[in-house]
């Protein structure tokens, strides 16, 4: 049943049946994602020490700050002192913008590439699910990736879901592949419906 319907053909995952290749792809996955938030730092770092009216063309609007870089290159022969050494130094850290800039989208790209039509997964789950395969241990893991689809090899462990509150233990059967961890674990308690002499009274 986990397979039925087109949202959980098994070409939609990243992997289809190999775990090994698994363990390659998630782990490649974990790798993009953590260069992609040292190039996201080194962006904001760079983007605060710009001009507060070139901070948000810097990153929507990259010919506007190339062309303020062009102004300050022709200005900086008319420079002395103080003014040239702040110059040199705004370029510097343009130049290291451009250089962040590049690699972040770089790497969003490859990252999108990898997960296009594909059934999204945390890396560090998934990469603890096959280590627990591997080891033969059924140790209750806890994430807070709600979003994250439920693989074949989820089947026969318990997650522990995070729903804004506490961890609710989820015990994975094969009939809840292809679903959404966060359709296990409510975030809302369903109290009943208000009786209806209860509504009578306040029309009253």
């Amino acid at each position: 049943m986990g397979f039925k319907g087109a949202w959980a053909k098994r070409n939609k995952y990243l992997y289809g049946d190999n775990p090994e290749r698994a363990k390659e792809v998630f782990t490649q996955l974990l790798r993009l994602q953590r260069k992609l938030a040292e190039a996201h730092k080194k962006l904001k770092r760079a983007i605060d020490v710009l001009p507060k009216d070139l901070r948000y063309e810097a990153v929507h609007a990259p010919e506007v700050l190339k062309q303020y870089k062009a102004n300050l290159l022709e200005q900086l022969g008319s420079l002395e002192g103080e003014e040239k050494h702040k110059a040199d130094l705004l370029i510097q850290k343009i130049e290291q913008f451009e250089k962040a800039r590049e690699r972040y989208f770089k790497v969003r790209e490859e990252l999108r590439k990898l997960l296009k039509g594909k059934a999204y997964c945390e890396p560090k789950l998934m990469l603890r699910i096959l280590h627990q395969k591997e080891t033969g241990d059924r140790k209750v893991i806890k994430t807070y990736s709600r979003d994250s689809t439920i693989y074949p090899e989820f089947v026969g462990h318990t997650i522990a879901v995070h729903n804004g509150k506490t961890f609710v233990p989820v015990y994975v059967t094969q009939e809840m592949v292809g679903h959404k961890l966060g359709e296990f674990a409510p975030t809302r308690t369903f109290r009943g419906h208000p009786d209806k002499s209860a509504k009578v009274v306040k029309k009253k």
